[in-house]
Order: C-alpha cells, then structure tokens, then sequence
C-alpha cells in the first residue's frame, strides 16, 4: 500500500524507521470519491498528510511528506487516515514532498493561524523529490531555516 506520512526534518535526516500514523488510498476513500482515478486520490491522500504536515513543527518553513510502500490499516476519522502496521525505513521511501522556497514565510505565518496564509499555502504545488535526494533535501530545508527565512519559532 503507497501511504503519505507528514514527517519532521529530523525524522526525514535521521534514517530511522517511522512508525506512525499516515494517510492512504482506502476502502472509504474509494466510496467517498467513486469514479475518480488512481492518480486523483492518491492526490487526495497526498493532500491530507500536507494538511497535517501543516499543523506540525516539522522544524523546517515547509511541509514535509515522504510518499511510500508499506503495510496500514485503517484508523481515525478521515477518509485516508490509517496507521502503519509495520515500520517504514529508508529504502521504503518512493518519494518526498515539500514546499518550494517562495512560500515559507506563508507556511510559517499559516502554522501560526494565519487564514491568508493558509490559502496561499493550500493552493501551492507540493515538489516533488526522489529518495537520492533526501541529503541535500534535508540540507536545503535545514539551511532555510537557519537563515531564517520563515523561521518557525
């Protein structure tokens, strides 16, 4: 099953595996959205794991989400909310999403409860990153929030 997990920089850096809570492509999912393709809710869930990303301290002025294969089940209100059954390491990771660079201040301002903000960074394209790229990823955000650009605290 391809699940969408909101992770934190250091998650992401440190190469551990990630037990936790993820959204998917579900049973519900599929009957709340009959008729819509693959592609559109995996967007869906996609999409969730950002709003959630959005609420967390990931340390970084982004959203954070790593896209990958493992095993779920189904757990919590929404649609596309499950919970990881088995660990997701590394080499699970098919890809990561993150904000680009123009809008942390927005994400910054959005965490803080800010509905402008919010809107700005809801209608923003999520990039999309390969596993090689995790490093200098990581390095990237890292350095976007050392410079202080959209410092979340």
């Amino acid at each position: 099953m391809r699940v969408f997990i909101p992770v934190t920089v250091s998650a992401l850096s440190a190469d551990e595996p990630l037990m936790t809570r993820a959204h998917a492509v579900t049973k519900r999912l599929r009957a709340a959205f009959a008729g819509e393709d693959e592609e559109m809710l995996d967007m869906i869930a996609t999409l969730a794991a950002a709003d959630e990303s959005l609420m967390m301290d990931t340390g970084v002025p982004s959203r954070l989400i790593v896209a990958a294969d493992g095993e779920a089940t189904p757990e919590g209100e929404l649609e596309t909310s499950v919970r990881l059954t088995e660990p997701i390491s590394r080499r699970d990771i098919v890809a990561i999403f993150a904000d680009e660079r123009e809008i942390a201040d927005e994400v910054v301002r959005a965490r803080r409860g800010d509905e402008e903000a919010r809107a700005v960074v809801d209608d923003a394209e999520l990039l999309w990153y390969h596993p090689s790229e995790i490093d200098a990823l990581v390095t990237d955000l890292t350095s976007r929030a050392q410079a202080g650009s959209g410092s979340t605290h």
